[in-house]
């Protein structure tokens, strides 16, 4: 017919044999050729709006199938228009199914049943039949899109038997058999599924409908593959996707590639690449459609895929890829199967995680030597700050396995009321979401609400959360929770090698703190045999001075009351001894008592001490940590030698007494104290303030209460009740010529001079109990040398006779070495004893044992 109008210069013929060429090529899904055949019909067409608006039609239903769906929508709109403004109903009605069909795969699904259900208005007024087929067609595929699978049936039933009474051999019916069976399959009928699939292919196959011989193959494939009959379905799939991709409709080419690779997938195909690749081929082709539900769905099984090959960092990237796109796309069922995918999985990482394949269940495994050395810190929260580091989490926290148990341990600051939060929340959990017995993975917990309300709201979602059971060696039970923070509501769950390593670490982490806690232990007991010890009741306050009396009496009335104290004296008459009375006298003794002296730190670190410090504060700062307020808070901080305290700590000190807070270094966030303030000087405050050293504020508010501590030349009648005090226990007395000696002189050292002379005197009688002038320091008997020299004896410093070669320094390290020699033969040659007796590091004693020679052995006790 072509040849003939061609012959006869016929161009309307030539157009419409053209047409028909492209309508048959169309059939057997020839795309190419039947686009070529309309381009040429088109160049021929002149200026007959009516052919052009045809051929225009038939262009855009072959750009739907194509992909080029921009193209396609603005074509089918055009022949659309001019068929609505020129009465052409049965063109107005074939191009509003093909523009259902667009809109199907663009799943535009409310656009689509509006363009079916106008096409249908028409094709029943009009009584056509084929094009009601084509329509129940697309409705049905429309409904099987949308899941309403119950209604897809029935719809492509009717379109099935209609097709059989119109025409039983015909494209209607192979394509109707087909989309039946992808419904009876989704419904799990797999007989009927391969009856419908192979009816399909039978009439496809003799039709040469390329497109529809793929895709009958491919829903024999899925039959076969759910049957476990896995040879035959990679056999079906194989020829499916050969063909569709001669066929050059790239939308059903990657829905057929991803059912391929999941049929691999089910195969256990050990050629993961491969399956990935088809995954990665899906995902383009779709990103280039613009379709981003199917782009979603090849992210979702791509990163089920990558999961179950224990490729986590792969996987959960995907999974968190496509459930963005669900949530966007307000597919409620699909963000549903990944969490549902999340929980399966979440349950096999825990089987994996306590079996022996977990290589961090062995401590040799778990640690870098630099992780091994933080595990020397006494700071629970340093240890599990390295669990938060290799797991990538944000927090980690302890609490006991009770409900009325407080929280023990936390990485991050939590006041009361947030511990309080945590616990109760917490607790609720355990027994639901949270076992009581084995470890507990939630992969994804961001709309959890009982979850996420275990804190206050804050910088993001709490996405995923490992807890872990630990057993004590003492039998107790607490729980370690860890948690990671997502900060874009996006899925950001713990991987099985972070829950592996978590899992193992919890181990160490209950060996640790038993350790710490021992440790705790004990140095609670050293304190407490220390406190009692040092506890300065009133009675021990060795003293008959009228003038210390009276301030005892003084210190008495108001030991219960916060009101700041100071103390003056001069350096050793008992400022320290006083202070520690007025603790352990008041309500606050059972809290503890913090000693600093202000005089021995330099500013920076005098002001981290006190204060504490945020990780990051300053170079050094790699956690945080509590200041000695904080240790102090609800007893009693005693701050030695106030006086030389800096002026910008002094500021500091002063917001503690106004406002009962401090902050740390590096930090915003003020904390609460409750401590009461005891401070001591030996300087005159007063003048240090006119001299500008001393803030005037900080003055009036410590000096509400001032205490002055007479020194010990202005109660010389304390000395012998001192010297019997010292000597109490020792099993030594005192002579009337040595005790003469100790009241003549001036004590600038006051009480604590005259403790260490004591000591150091008991120390040099050797075996005799009494002790005499020789054992008198220098400077003692040099009171008066004409005193000296009548009672001291051959040993007076008046006998001493002064050389070039022998000067001050040479006496001194004369009687230096015979005191170590002393204290070395009392304690058997330990040096850590003797040390202890001479009142002076071990560290000091050893240079000193050096620098004389002595053989310290000798002094051993024989093994």
């Amino acid at each position: 017919a072509l040849a003939t109008y061609r012959r006869a210069d016929d161009a309307i013929g030539q157009v419409d044999s053209l047409n028909e060429l492209a309508r048959v090529a169309y059939i057997r899904f020839d795309f190419h050729a039947a686009l070529g055949y309309l381009e040429d019909a088109m160049a021929l067409v002149g200026d007959n709006p009516r052919k052009r608006a045809q051929l225009t039609g038939n262009m855009g239903r072959i750009a739907v199938r194509t992909g080029h769906w921009d193209q396609a929508e603005e074509q089918l709109t055009a022949a659309l228009t001019y068929s609505r403004e020129n009465g052409e109903e049965i063109s107005e009605a074939v191009n509003l199914l093909d523009y259902g069909l667009l809109q199907i795969r663009q799943r535009h699904f409310n656009r689509a049943q509006r363009s079916l259900d106008n096409a249908l208005e028409i094709i029943s007024r009009l009584g056509l039949k084929r094009e009601k087929i084509i329509y129940q067609e697309f409705a049905g595929e429309l409904a099987l899109e949308r899941g309403d699978l119950f209604r897809a049936k029935s719809i492509l039933s009717n379109a099935y038997h209609d097709g059989l009474m119109l025409a039983p051999g015909s494209a209607l019916v192979s394509q109707t058999a087909r989309r039946l069976a992808d419904v009876e399959l989704e419904l799990d009928n797999l007989d009927e599924a391969m009856k419908y699939g192979q009816k399909a292919l039978e009439l496809s196959l003799s039709l040469g409908e390329r497109k529809e011989t793929g895709l009958s193959y491919r829903v024999i494939a899925q039959v076969r593959a759910a049957h476990d009959e896995f040879d035959d379905a990679l056999e079906a799939i194989r020829h499916g996707e050969e063909i569709l991709r001669l066929v050059g409709d790239p939308y059903v080419l990657a829905r057929t590639l991803l059912v391929k690779a999941e049929i691999q997938m089910k195969a256990r195909s050990d050629d993961i690449q491969k399956i990935r690749d088809l995954f990665e081929e899906g995902y383009r082709i779709f990103k280039q459609l613009g379709v981003v539900y199917w782009m979603a769905q090849a992210d979702f099984r791509d990163g089920v895929f990558s999961c179950q090959r224990g490729d986590f960092s792969r996987g959960f990237r995907r999974l968190a890829s496509a459930e963005k796109s669900f949530v966007k796309l307000n597919e409620s069922a699909k963000v549903r199967a990944v969490g549902k995918f999340l929980r399966s999985l979440s349950d096999q990482a825990l089987a994996l995680s306590i079996s022996q394949e977990n290589e961090y269940k062995v401590f040799g495994n778990l640690l870098t030597p630099d992780e091994r050395s933080e595990l020397h810190s006494n700071r629970l929260e340093d240890i599990l700050n390295i669990l938060l580091t290799r797991t990538g989490g944000s927090r980690a926290l302890i609490c006991g396995s009770e409900p009325e148990c407080k929280l023990e341990v936390s990485t991050v600051d939590l006041d009361d009321a947030a511990s309080r939060r945590f616990s109760e929340g917490f607790h609720q959990l355990v027994g639901q979401e949270i076992s009581r017995t084995s470890p507990s993975l939630i992969l994804d917990c961001r709309r959890d609400p009982y979850v996420n309300a275990l804190f206050e709201p804050g910088a993001g979602a709490i996405s995923s959360v490992i807890v872990l059971p630990i057993r004590m060696a003492d039998d107790s039970r607490y729980f370690l929770y860890l948690d990671r923070m997502t900060s874009d509501n996006g899925l950001n769950p713990f991987s099985q090698v972070e829950l592996n390593f978590a899992v193992g670490f919890s181990d160490l982490v209950a060996f640790k703190w038993t350790e710490i806690q021992k440790n705790r232990l004990l140095e609670d007991n050293v304190r407490l045999k220390r406190q009692l010890m040092d506890k300065s009741s009133f009675p021990n306050i060795v003293s008959n001075s009228d003038a210390m009396l009276s301030v005892l009496a003084q210190v008495k009335q108001v030991v219960d009351s916060n009101i700041s104290v100071s103390i003056e004296g001069e350096t050793g008459t008992g400022k320290d001894l006083l202070a520690r009375a007025i603790h352990y006298n008041s309500i606050r003794r059972d809290k503890r008592f913090i000693s600093v002296n202000c005089a021995a730190l330099p500013e920076s670190l005098l002001e981290s001490e006190l204060f504490g410090f945020k990780r990051g504060a300053f170079t050094g700062a790699d956690r945080d940590k509590s200041g000695l307020f904080e240790e102090a808070n609800g007893g009693t901080f005693f701050l030695d030698e106030i006086a030389d305290m800096p002026v910008k700590v002094q500021a500091k000190i002063l917001r503690v007494l106004e406002d009962k807070e401090i902050v740390r270094l590096g930090d915003t966030v003020p904390r609460r104290v409750d401590v009461r303030i005891v401070s001591a000087t030996n300087k005159d405050l007063r003048a240090e303030m006119n001299r500008g050293n001393f803030r005037h504020d900080l003055y009036y508010r410590l000096s509400a209460l001032t205490f002055r501590l007479p020194s010990l030349r202005e109660r010389p009648d304390d000395i012998p009740l001192l010297v019997a005090h010292f000597l109490e226990g020792t099993g030594r007395t005192i002579s009337d010529t040595a005790m003469k000696y100790l009241m003549q002189y001036d004590w600038p050292g006051n009480v604590r001079e005259l403790e260490n002379e004591i000591k150091k005197m008991a120390l040099l009688a050797g075996d005799g109990k009494a002790i005499d002038v020789e054992q008198l320091s220098e400077r003692i008997r040099g009171i008066t040398l004409a005193e000296s020299a009548t009672v001291a004896g051959p040993q007076a410093a008046a006998d001493i006779s002064f050389t070039e070669n022998y000067s001050l320094y040479d006496h001194l390290s004369r009687f230096e070495r015979q005191f170590i020699l002393k204290a070395l033969k009392e304690k058997k040659g330990v040096k850590k004893h003797a040390a202890s007796l001479l009142n002076i590091p071990e560290s000091t004693l050893r240079l000193k044992i050096k620098q004389y020679d002595i053989d310290s052995d000798r002094f051993s006790a024989p093994s």
